[in-house]
């Protein structure tokens, strides 16, 4: 009888997570689960150069990670989210599909995509970053 299943699943998780690793891979007989952590929810993205800066001087932004619900490929929104672009709360920022299952992307809140991770029809990962999106 194998001890697999959602508690050691999230132990494993948890446990990846404070030791810093990337990868988590857990097997017990027939039952396997793999994971790649995101590196962080946050990032620092460079800025174009603000009015009045020196020359050659950038500004770090803190932007927010939203990440991949599920192993599958995106799908760009319809029309598709670029630098730039103002999302609202809840709106779609692309779609990732596994196993002919459609799973949205969505903004957690208000914000401008400070840069765009993954391109249409590119695998991704669970957790992998999909869009860096600032307030």
């Amino acid at each position: 009888m194998s001890d697999f299943g959602p508690d050691l699943i999230r132990h494993a998780l948890a446990t990846a997570r404070a030791r810093g690793f990337r990868q988590v891979s857990v097997s017990s007989g027939p039952h396997r689960f793999r994971a790649v952590l995101s590196d962080s929810v946050e990032a620092h993205v460079e800025e174009p150069e603000p009015e009045g800066a020196e020359k050659g001087e950038s500004v770090p932004v803190l932007a927010k990670a939203v990440v991949s619900p599920v192993v599958g490929y995106f799908r760009a929104a319809d029309p598709p989210v670029e630098t730039g672009t103002k999302v609202k709360q809840g709106q779609t920022i692309g779609t990732v599909v596994a196993l002919g299952i459609t799973n949205d992307v969505v903004a957690d809140e208000d914000c401008e995509v400070a840069e765009v991770c993954v391109h249409d029809g590119e695998a991704v990962e669970f957790g992998q970053s999909i869009a860096l999106v600032r307030n």
